[in-house]
């Protein structure tokens, strides 16, 4: 018997969560509509603030191939209640998201309760971190423009690790020539 393996699975798995999900009938957001919530941006790309509804966050899990597929409500109450924010960096040639970064205010979405507002979770296309190097200047110029606290702060993420010194080294070892 024939097995589906590697990104023919993860496609597969998509294509029925998609085409099953009952509740959501709209279309993902075009890009338009998502630079209308631009932030942030930096050469072919653009970094925005997601709205705090499911459906939009549903899409981008999607998308990312990530939790925000599965636990959309819970990131949407989170954002609604002020605990979070949520960021989307976008590629303007495709207007597709590349990168997903969480801004927890009060609370982190896997280590709890926080004491100031840190960047918590910055992650690729399923779940890569630190994500793609042609993404990091952007996500490097964004955290240095907006002064956010990405490293140092040490609240994990959901498999232990500091998602922002993750990212912080990978882009000392591109300065340095690595």
């Amino acid at each position: 018997m024939a097995t589906l393996v590697g990104g023919y699975f993860l496609k597969f798995l998509s294509t029925i969560m998609i085409s099953k999900h009952p509740q959501f009938k709209n279309p993902p957001m075009p890009l338009v509509e998502k630079l209308d919530r631009a932030v942030f941006r930096y050469g072919n790309y653009f970094i925005m603030e997601m709205p705090a509804d499911p459906e939009f966050l549903y899409w981008e899990g999607v998308a990312m191939n990530h939790c925000l597929q599965v636990c959309y409500r819970e990131y949407a109450e989170r954002m609604k209640t002020g605990a979070q924010r949520q960021f989307s960096l976008v590629d303007l040639n495709d207007g597709m998201p590349k990168v997903d970064i969480e801004l927890s205010l009060t609370e982190s979405s896997y280590s709890g309760e926080v004491q100031e507002p840190v960047v918590t979770q910055i992650r690729g296309v399923s779940n890569q971190c630190p994500p793609d190097d042609r993404y990091l200047p952007t996500i490097m110029e964004f955290m240095r423009n907006q002064g956010l606290v990405f490293t140092g702060h040490g609240v994990p993420n959901f498999d232990g690790r500091c998602d922002g010194d993750l990212v912080l080294n990978r882009w000392l070892e591109i300065q340095s020539g690595n």
